[in-house]
């Protein structure tokens, strides 16, 4: 019986090969993040015929990649804020995925749980009715505070589409 296909096929399982060059990737990366229509990887991955499993192993294992990925990044974060500041982008879908993008807001969160964990840590090691008391005290005031944040956000936000 003849193998099926051209015989240039012999011994191909199937598919199309994907193979990429980690180095000329993270170029196009650069290139890509810096078209104005540029607003999330996804599209990336789409234009590149890229799978986002080898996308993702490349920031881990790749210093070059990872830069790149990190500028892009900021790019399409920066991107993003324009676009919704004059309504081209909703509302839900920047609140949604900004964090992911902003290197800045992505920090300041952790610093928030750290600051929280910080102090679990510290009046669990102390625990007693008081001091679980104040506890509860304290993490009521930093929820506040952040609704307080969230909402002076909103009103700059607001604000600034104006």
């Amino acid at each position: 019986m003849a193998p099926f296909g051209s015989k240039n096929a012999l011994g191909n399982k199937g598919g199309r090969p994907i193979t990429y060059e980690v180095d000329e990737v993270a170029e196009r990366l650069d290139e890509w993040s810096q078209k104005e229509s540029s607003i999330a990887f996804s599209g990336f991955c789409a234009e590149m015929s890229l799978d986002p499993d080898f996308f993702y192993d490349s920031v881990a294992r790749h210093p070059k990649f990872s830069g790149s990925y990190r500028i892009a990044k900021q790019r399409l974060a920066h991107r993003r804020a324009q676009m919704y500041n004059s309504d081209a982008l909703k509302e839900k879908d920047f609140l949604m995925y900004q964090k992911h993008y902003d290197a800045f807001l992505k920090r300041e969160d952790r610093d928030d749980l750290q600051f929280e964990l910080k102090i679990k840590n510290l009046l669990d090691s102390q625990y007693n009715e008081q001091t679980l008391s104040e506890f509860k005290k304290l993490m009521e005031e930093v929820q506040a505070a952040q609704k307080v944040r969230k909402t002076k956000e909103n009103k700059s936000k607001t604000a600034s589409k104006s």
